[in-house]
């Protein structure tokens, strides 16, 4: 309310992938899953995986993400 920031925003810099990160992820989520494709926990956590390697460029980030973040 009044510019303050919503829950999701203020929970942002304790969780592994990023606001913008997420967007993308969930995208190929549900077209995976449209499409058919029998989505796996070990293949999620590899997508969030490659996508969180990729804009390591954040110090805060954690050095990886844990087995059971899925």
């Amino acid at each position: 309310m009044k510019g303050g920031k919503s829950t999701a925003e203020s929970r942002e810099p304790e969780q592994i992938l990023t606001i913008p990160e997420e967007s993308p992820l969930a995208e190929c989520i549900t077209c995976l899953a449209i499409a058919g494709y029998p989505l796996k926990h070990g293949f999620i956590y590899e997508l969030a995986e490659e996508l969180r390697s990729s804009c390591i460029q954040n110090s805060a980030y954690p050095s990886a993400i844990g087995n059971s973040w899925v």
